[in-house]
């Protein structure tokens, strides 16, 4: 079976309360002038980096090992976007 690449959702259409993100999430955020990633129950990141792009290629990777959706946020915590497992 292949696996299908990640598939951005418009931010406009999901919410935090949807029942695909239920099951928990990866967050990637900046915050202190360095972006993080997290589990979303979580307040300790996992990683951090410099990097916006190498954290969001972390954040990704952790979330398909876990099969859950990655929520990507921009420097003033908007979503970006919504990669689905």
């Amino acid at each position: 079976m292949t696996a299908q690449p990640a598939v951005p959702f418009s931010p406009a259409t999901v919410s935090l309360e949807s029942e695909a993100l239920a099951s928990g999430f990866i967050e990637t955020y900046y915050a202190d002038g360095v972006w993080h990633s997290r589990r979303h129950d979580c307040d300790t990141p996992f990683g951090s980096d410099d990097d916006e792009l190498e954290q969001i290629a972390v954040g990704t990777q952790v979330a398909r090992w876990n099969r859950i959706p990655h929520i990507v946020r921009t420097r003033t915590g908007a979503i970006a976007e919504v990669l689905e497992p």
